[in-house]
């Protein structure tokens, strides 16, 4: 049997999910030891660990709203639907695209499966020292390197290789 890509993409993004599970738990076991210290390990000037929950989605749009963790399920849902019938049906003849479609679906379930659970709220715990930004985490890593990924590839490889395995439609010359 020969071994489709997609075999490789789906458990690669179980493991982004995992690793994303583990350290939110892990970030928030230490909440009661970090946050009365102002936060936890740091890597001066550069990026530190840290508790913060997020009910919102990015920049803390919702945030608040009593049922939007309904609609962000429902919308990781689709799309990691859609994701996994791109990944399967080989949408794209790229490595790079199947990577960065893997990317973005470890990191949409990896915030879904916090919204599920009671709650509600998605765990974020890195921080940048040296620009004010929210706080984030792997799955928000995963997602937006993903989506980045995916529509520079899109963009700027995606019509190329359209071109060359383009089929010649008026016939011989």
């Amino acid at each position: 049997m020969k071994l489709k890509r997609w075999m490789l993409c789906l458990p690669s993004a179980a493991l982004l999910i995992a690793a994303d599970q583990v350290l939110k738990r892990w970030v928030a076991g230490q909440k009661d030891v970090w946050l009365p210290q102002g936060g936890g390990p740091r890597i001066p000037g550069l990026i530190g660990l840290t508790y913060h929950t997020n009910t919102g989605a990015a920049w803390g749009l919702l945030d608040g709203v009593e049922y939007a963790w309904i609609f962000f399920v429902a919308l990781a849902a689709a799309a990691a639907a859609a994701i996994v019938w791109a990944l399967v049906k080989g949408v794209f003849p790229s490595a790079v695209a199947d990577g960065a479609m893997t990317l973005a679906l470890g990191g949409a379930l990896g915030n879904a499966i916090d919204r599920a659970l009671p709650g509600h709220a998605v765990v974020d715990y890195l921080e940048f020292l040296f620009v004010r930004f929210p706080v984030f985490n792997l799955a928000d890593v995963c997602l937006v390197c993903g989506g980045v990924l995916l529509a520079a590839y899109t963009l700027f490889a995606g019509g190329a290789e359209n071109k060359s395995h383009a089929v010649d439609t008026d016939g011989p010359a």
